[in-house]
């Protein structure tokens, strides 16, 4: 256990502002949409700040943001021929983010030998906090955060969004990837990981979400 404690404790020194920024958003998605979106945005700015800085123009030019950029482009254009613009344009106009937010990891990624090892923590701890909570609505029919288990969708800390099914469904391969990847070595987390597939499963299948659960 003091092993475990220990890759905590040192995977989580040394963080920049920006890299922190990005780790925290797998947190900040079960709160809703307004602190991811605003956790988007600052890793924007401040990337975008950084590279005009140190003048990073190679991530810009790198083949497959290129390959974004002309696609952002042509969903604008597709957007102007809409017959709805301004509706269009609500969802392609700022598509931006996302490139940019990739090119932030990117960054994050080459100078920071850490920050996937952070992130995949990060997305762990939430993973283990996810599943208590919802186990304790299911069994208890509240919550940790006491949201009440009333219909036959189990939501946890989702409260009426109920997509609690759709984050573990659709994060729990980018976790599993990451942990192998950097903490195959470590028996205690991959068995964490193993027991936390399992439960997974069982919480998705519960939720009643039948997307989330064919995924």
């Amino acid at each position: 256990m003091n092993t475990l404690f220990n890759y905590f404790e040192s995977y989580y020194k040394k963080l920049d502002f920006l890299s922190l920024i990005l780790i925290l958003i797998p947190i900040t998605l079960v709160t809703g949409s307004f602190l991811p979106d605003l956790m988007v945005v600052l890793a924007n700015i401040i990337f975008l700040y950084i590279a005009i800085k140190k003048k990073l123009w190679i991530y810009f030019n790198h083949k497959i943001s290129l390959f974004f950029f002309v696609y952002l482009f042509y969903l604008i254009l597709s957007s102007l021929f809409s017959d709805n613009i301004l509706f269009s344009l609500e969802s392609s106009l700022f598509y931006f983010r996302f490139i940019i937010l990739s090119l932030a990891i990117a960054y994050c990624i080459n100078t920071n030998i850490n920050f996937s090892k952070n992130f995949s923590l990060t997305l762990l701890c939430v993973f283990i906090f996810l599943n208590i909570d919802g186990f304790i609505q299911f069994f208890f029919g509240t919550n940790l955060f006491g949201q009440t288990y009333e219909t036959n969708r189990l939501s946890g800390i989702f409260g009426e969004e109920q997509i609690l099914g759709s984050y573990l469904a659709r994060l729990y391969p980018l976790l599993f990837g990451l942990m192998v990847l950097h903490f195959q070595k470590s028996k205690y987390l991959i068995l964490i990981l193993m027991i936390l597939f399992v439960l997974s499963d069982v919480l998705i299948f519960i939720t009643g979400e039948r997307t989330a659960f064919l995924l």
